[in-house]
C-alpha cells in the first residue's frame, strides 16, 4: 500500500476575460482535424496575477510539450494581457465529463447563478468579464484541466467580422 495520497480533482475559480468563447452546442469547435468529437473552448485572460497563480498553484504545468501555456496577446486592457487556452471535451469517456461548460448570470443579483442561453442572452463577445471554475485533475506531466462553469459578471455581445470570421 502507498503512503502517497489519492489524486484527487482542485477546483479553481478566477476572474478575467474570454475571447474566442465556443462555450455553447451552438457555436461549439466542431473542427474534424483538431477535435473530432467537438470541443468547448475560449482564450481566457486572468485579472490579475492572484488569478493565474491559483492555476499554476492547482497543480497546471506551465508547459505542455514544449509550449508555454501563457500565450501573449496585444490585449491590455484585460486584465493581465495574456491568455491561457481553457477547454472541455464535448464527448468524453465518462459521460459526467461531457458536454458544454454551465454558463449563468453573474453580474446581475436578481439573475445570478440563472441559466445564461445564447439563444435569449447572446453569444459571449470578446472582452465578456467572467469568473471561471476550472477542474484541475492529474499529476506531474499528467495533469490535465476542464473548465467547468462560466459566470458571466458584464456581457460584451458577440459580433463577427465583415468577411465572416469571428473576433
Amino acid at each position: 500500500m502507498s503512503n502517497k495520497p489519492a489524486n484527487k480533482a482542485r477546483y479553481v475559480v478566477m476572474e478575467g476575460y474570454l475571447e474566442y468563447a465556443r462555450v455553447f452546442p451552438e457555436n461549439m469547435d466542431n473542427n474534424p482535424e483538431f477535435h473530432p468529437t467537438g470541443q468547448y473552448n475560449t482564450n481566457f485572460y486572468p485579472a490579475t496575477e492572484g488569478d493565474l497563480e491559483k492555476f499554476w498553484k492547482a497543480g497546471v504545468p506551465k508547459a505542455f510539450r514544449g509550449n508555454e501555456r501563457l500565450k501573449s496577446a496585444d490585449r491590455e486592457s484585460w486584465g493581465i494581457g495574456k491568455f491561457i487556452k481553457l477547454k472541455r471535451e464535448h464527448v468524453h469517456r465518462f459521460e459526467d465529463l461531457s458536454g458544454p461548460p454551465e454558463v449563468v448570470h453573474w453580474g446581475d443579483e436578481e439573475k445570478r447563478g440563472t441559466p445564461w442561453t445564447m439563444t435569449e442572452d447572446g453569444e459571449l463577445g470578446n472582452g465578456t468579464k467572467v469568473m471561471v471554475k476550472v477542474v484541475v485533475y492529474g499529476e506531474g506531466e499528467r495533469t490535465g484541466h476542464r473548465i467547468d462553469k462560466i459566470g458571466v459578471m458584464e456581457h460584451v455581445p458577440y459580433e463577427s467580422a465583415s468577411d465572416g470570421t469571428r473576433f
